[in-house]
């Protein structure tokens, strides 16, 4: 017995307009709650090992404020193109928005652990989370038969940056590592924003 092909659903603007609604409410809240669970400094300026505590969760609020910030840009101008959306499309995309939301506690655990290896689980985080919104807005957009732009700009430095992240995290110099990091989504935010 054959089994029957399933019908996919497609949904068109009023779907598009409450993902872009809703996607405005998870990113605008994920990148305003990340700066509360950075530590505040006990002490005295004179006290510099209480600043200290303050880097390396800094680092990764700084990267996380701009990956977020890059995938709403980003969202922007592939949703003004579209003009329909597959309900696979949705589900991924709202499984996307749940690893979004997961950028609070990446603050969260990186201010109360004393662990050198988090800023590898980051990073493998972070990589993950931006191939899955560029692969996912890249199908939306051949579902829509809209031309994407094929360039790539600065794919080697994208790749080197991340490598150097990744070495460092194993270093003494760990909390350095996340500061490579910050290049990933400024370079995002050149290709989406600045560059035509």
């Amino acid at each position: 017995m054959k089994r029957k092909k399933l019908d996919i659903a497609e949904y068109g603007e009023a779907m598009l307009e409450r993902l872009k609604a809703f996607t405005d409410a998870i990113l605008s809240i994920a990148a305003t709650i990340m700066v509360l669970e950075i530590p505040v400094p006990k002490g005295n300026l004179a006290e510099m090992s209480s600043y200290r505590t303050m880097v390396s969760p800094l680092i990764i609020f700084v990267v996380s404020f701009l990956v977020i910030v890059s995938f709403y840009f980003e969202t922007i101008r592939v949703f003004s193109q579209i003009k329909k959306i597959s309900g696979w499309q949705v589900f991924a995309y709202s499984l996307f928005l749940m690893g979004v939301s997961v950028f609070p506690l990446m603050t969260r655990i990186e201010a109360s652990s004393s662990s050198t290896s988090f800023l590898f689980v980051y990073i493998i985080y972070v990589v993950g989370i931006s191939r899955l919104h560029d692969n996912l807005l890249k199908r939306i957009m051949d579902f829509n038969h809209v031309l994407r732009n094929k360039r790539q700009f600065l794919v080697v430095s994208y790749y080197l940056v991340i490598i150097l992240a990744f070495a460092f995290s194993f270093t003494a110099w760990n909390n350095i590592g996340g500061i490579f990091m910050i290049w990933v989504p400024i370079r995002s935010l050149i290709k989406n924003v600045v560059i035509k």
